[in-house]
């Protein structure tokens, strides 16, 4: 039987390329919880299998999803398919959001926290519910 490569919280971040604070953060709000902890010096330990999640929560933060709205959509376990489309509807709505006294177009990706997000903080969930409604088959 093959052992489990485990790696502290600094070694998981430098191949993740993230900073160990924001793994701390992921743990904290149940995101991503390190693999082990050890009860006597309290050091996180990670495995290289982790990486796929941790890698779809930076994704969902790119395409601009709150933390919340993230550990939502991981227990979908959706496909790249599916987050893909979520993305292409969320621009749409995003986009024809005229009353809202924010700027989704603003050319900081980051810029004000994703203030697009904020306008319409259900976004995420109707989309994932519509993503999850498929027609049926016998309809023609």
């Amino acid at each position: 039987m093959r052992e489990r490569t485990m790696l502290k919280i600094g070694e998981f971040a430098r191949v993740a390329q993230v900073s160990i604070a924001t793994l701390r953060h992921y743990d904290q709000c149940g995101l991503l919880k390190p693999n082990e902890l050890d009860p006597d010096t309290g050091y996180r330990y990670y495995s290289l299998d982790q990486l796929a999640r941790l890698n779809r929560i930076l994704a969902l933060k790119e395409l601009g999803f709150s933390l919340e709205q993230v550990a939502h959509l991981l227990e979908k376990d959706l496909s790249l398919e599916q987050l893909r489309g979520m993305f292409t509807l969320k621009q749409a709505q995003t986009q024809q959001m005229t009353h809202a006294p924010c700027r989704p177009d603003s050319p900081d990706r980051t810029g004000g926290k994703n203030a697009s997000i904020r306008c319409n903080f259900e976004t995420g969930e109707s989309l994932a519910r519509r993503l999850h409604t498929r027609p049926h088959p016998h309809h023609h």
